[in-house]
C-alpha cells in the first residue's frame, strides 16, 4: 500500500512472468488476477492486454470453453477500442481478436502498424510470423525471422521464434529436422499444443506410426478435451491448401475419440 507504483503495474508484471509457464492452471491464475483490472470502473489499459494476451493463448492452446474466451475476448477488444482506439495496446487487442476468429488477413494489417510503432516490439513480429506461414506468405515469414534474431535478444523471444522456424522446416518437408526442433521447445513448453502437431504431422510423413501414436497420447493427456472443431477452429482463415494438408496428415488424432 506504501509503494507509489500502482497495483496494476504489480500484477501485470506478475502474471506477464508467471504466464511464460503456459499451462491451464497458470491462465486460471492470471486470468483470476486480471479481470478486475481490465473489466472494473478504472481501467487499466496495461492489464487489459496481458489479459487479451491470456485468453489468446487459452483459446489457441484449447484450455477450456474456447467460444466463451473467444466472447470475452471480443469483450476487451471492445472495451480497448472504446477507450484508446489508436494505442499500440489496443491494436494487439485487436490483432489477436482477429486471429481467433479468422480473420488473419486483419491480424496481419494490426501486427504492422504494432512494428511500425514500435520496431522492437517481440510478441508482436513472433506471432505475425506464424500468421505468415498460415497463410502462405513464406518469403515475408523468412524475412521476418531474419529481422528478429538481428534486432530482438535471443533469450527474449527464441520460443517463438523456433517454433517459426520449425513450422518452415514443416512446410519445406524437413520433418526430421522439424521433429528435432520441436521437441526442443516442448522442453521448454510441453503443454503447447501446436508443436505437439507438428511433431504428429511429421512422424505421420515419416511413416512413423508408433512414434506419432507415443504423441497423440501424450496430446490427450495434456488436453483431453481436444477434438476436431478445435483443430477446425485454428485453421481457420488459413489458406486452403494448408488447411487440407494438415486435416488429411492428421486423420489419425481422431480414430481413438
Amino acid at each position: 500500500p506504501q509503494s507509489p507504483i500502482p497495483y496494476w503495474w504489480y500484477a501485470t508484471a506478475h502474471c506477464n512472468i508467471k504466464f511464460e509457464n503456459r499451462s491451464k492452471d497458470t491462465f486460471n491464475y492470471c486470468k483470476d488476477m486480471l479481470t478486475p483490472l481490465a473489466t472494473g470502473e478504472i481501467y487499466s489499459e496495461q492489464a487489459a492486454y496481458t489479459l487479451a494476451l491470456v485468453y489468446y493463448i487459452a483459446i489457441l492452446d484449447n484450455w477450456g470453453n474456447s467460444a466463451a474466451y473467444t466472447k470475452q475476448l471480443a469483450e476487451i477488444a471492445r472495451k480497448t477500442m472504446f477507450n484508446a482506439p489508436y494505442s499500440i495496446y489496443s491494436q494487439m487487442v485487436m490483432a489477436f481478436y482477429n486471429i481467433v476468429i479468422g480473420n488473419k488477413s486483419e491480424a496481419i494489417a494490426y501486427f504492422k502498424q504494432v512494428i511500425e510503432a514500435n520496431p522492437q516490439t517481440i510478441i508482436a513480429r513472433t506471432i505475425l510470423i506464424q500468421i505468415y506461414m498460415l497463410t502462405g506468405q513464406n518469403d515475408q515469414a523468412l524475412e521476418l525471422i531474419d529481422e528478429c534474431e538481428r534486432l530482438i535478444p535471443a533469450t527474449a523471444a527464441q520460443t517463438s521464434i523456433k517454433q517459426g522456424k520449425a513450422f518452415i522446416l514443416l512446410l519445406q518437408g524437413k520433418y526430421e529436422e522439424c521433429i528435432n526442433l520441436a521437441n526442443q521447445i516442448l522442453l521448454y513448453t510441453p503443454k503447447a499444443t501446436v508443436l505437439r502437431l507438428f511433431i504428429i504431422f511429421c512422424n505421420n510423413k515419416l511413416g512413423k506410426k508408433v512414434e506419432s501414436e507415443v504423441q497423440i497420447k501424450e496430446l490427450y493427456k495434456q488436453h483431453p478435451d481436444f477434438d476436431k472443431p478445435y483443430l477446425e477452429q485454428i485453421l481457420k482463415g488459413v489458406n486452403p491448401q494448408i488447411q487440407e494438408l494438415f486435416m488429411d496428415n492428421l486423420q489419425n488424432l481422431f480414430v481413438q475419440k
